[in-house]
């Protein structure tokens, strides 16, 4: 249900007071000459061209959303895939890993891995929530988690959420 909002209707109210105001002026003989009715309603269509305008422009400012904070699920279909596209593994959010995990393709880290993670073609993404301990060895790295150990690779990109505490041995970042 909506709630009355006294700031929605102000412009109603206003042309009311308005318009009790003019019948009160002619029931009084002071409106006598119709260059006051002229300039009294070309003011309110100015006021209701400023309002009505306002409300419309208003529908088409609104902040478009960050697109790196869309989460993004890659799902694996039975279509004929490019083979020069790389597979993506997907750690989800509730998963724990303990050991040394090596993998060739992509990996999206959403959950935790207690251990090295050795990713021999492609990019290791720490997703924000996602947890990595101990060290990583990887071309491509981008944290936007929590990485707690090493970082090995050539590339390392630490966006907006992500944190690294401990050592990276990069190219580039």
């Amino acid at each position: 249900m909506k709630t009355f909002s006294v700031r929605e209707n102000c412009c109603l109210y206003f042309i009311w007071f308005l318009w009790v105001l003019v019948v009160a002026l002619y029931i009084t003989n002071v409106i006598a000459k119709t260059w006051f009715f002229v300039l009294f309603f070309s003011f309110v269509l100015i006021l209701l061209f400023i309002f009505i305008r306002e409300r419309l422009f208003t529908m088409f400012r609104h902040k478009k959303s960050d697109i790196s904070n869309t989460n993004i699920c890659v799902m694996k279909s039975d279509k004929k895939s490019d083979p020069k596209q790389k597979e993506v593994t997907i750690i989800s959010e509730e998963s724990f890993f303990k050991g040394n995990v090596t993998i060739s393709g992509d990996i999206h880290v959403w959950g935790h891995i207690k251990g090295n993670v050795k990713v021999t073609e492609g990019t290791i993404h720490i997703m924000q929530g996602g947890k990595i301990e101990v060290e990583i060895e990887a071309p491509d790295m981008i944290i936007d988690g929590l990485v707690d150990g090493a970082c090995l690779g050539n590339n390392l990109d630490i966006l907006e959420h992500g944190e690294l505490r401990g050592i990276s041995r990069v190219s580039h970042m």
